[in-house]
């Protein structure tokens, strides 16, 4: 991959705080359904506001592709929950849904995981964590950037594939995703800040559902053994921010592309 635009320290700030007070707001008023509806809508609205209104030199799009960005990882983020929680019935959202028989999770969620998936993609451009430019692995072994993305690709519907029929299994539900992270590590080969931010997702990704689910009450997990959080959903953070990373990335330059 080629050099990519960063995220400056505004850019980083705004997007920090807007996951910080959705986060509160789900600790406080999870179960408030009308006055979730409003919060979060209008936080993430202020946020976008905010986040376009910065120089070119923070943001790392064009202010079209920032808006195309926002809108597919919304849409990504709010299908992969509503499949895996309305068709699969992974999990259970145990807070009250504006959706009827459509969707147990309600409409303010699924907005905000539009903003999840962009919040990584911004810590993972964060210029003070200088990521370097080019990841390694798979260009040492000669393969094309169409192998590199066929192999993520493969790695996230497998796992996803996996957990659909194995949830309910103490053991089974998390080997799937041992294996994926084996394998990322071994063929992909993440550089040293890489594997750096894999662990520390590995404990702030589990860390921040604890909160959801112990003080929120938000969601419920089966075989939470984590103070409810499964092991299998601690492991596919960790794996799920590094390819999405990448995939995102390239996503979102390709929107920037169109749009600007």
């Amino acid at each position: 991959m080629d050099r990519v635009r960063t995220t400056g320290d505004r850019a980083f700030a705004v997007d920090l705080a807007t996951i910080v007070l959705i986060s509160a707001a789900i600790c406080a008023y999870a179960r408030d359904l009308a006055r979730m509806s409003v919060l979060v809508p209008l936080v993430l609205g202020l946020r976008t506001a905010l986040f376009l209104a910065l120089p070119d030199d923070e943001r790392d799009t064009s202010r079209r592709g920032e808006l195309g960005l926002l809108l597919v990882a919304t849409l990504l983020g709010a299908f992969n929950d509503w499949s895996s929680v309305v068709r699969h019935r992974i999990y259970d959202y145990t807070v009250p849904t504006d959706l009827g028989r459509l969707s147990s999770i309600p409409l303010w969620m699924l907005l905000y995981w539009g903003m999840i998936l962009r919040f990584v993609l911004t810590l993972c451009h964060y210029r003070r964590l200088a990521l370097p430019a080019s990841p390694t692995g798979l260009a040492s072994l000669r393969v094309g950037g169409v192998a590199r993305v066929a192999l993520l690709l493969g790695i996230v519907v497998v796992t996803r594939q996996c957990i659909y029929r194995l949830y309910d299994r103490p053991i089974l539900s998390f080997v799937p995703f041992v294996a994926a992270l084996i394998l990322f590590l071994a063929v992909v080969r993440p550089d040293a800040r890489r594997r750096g931010l894999l662990f520390g997702v590995l404990v702030l990704g589990p860390a921040v559902e604890v909160l959801y689910i112990q003080v929120g009450h938000l969601h419920a997990y089966r075989l939470g053994v984590l103070f409810g959080v499964p092991i299998w959903i601690a492991l596919w953070w960790g794996l799920a921010v590094l390819v999405w990373e990448e995939l995102g990335t390239r996503l979102q330059r390709g929107l920037d592309g169109v749009l600007a």
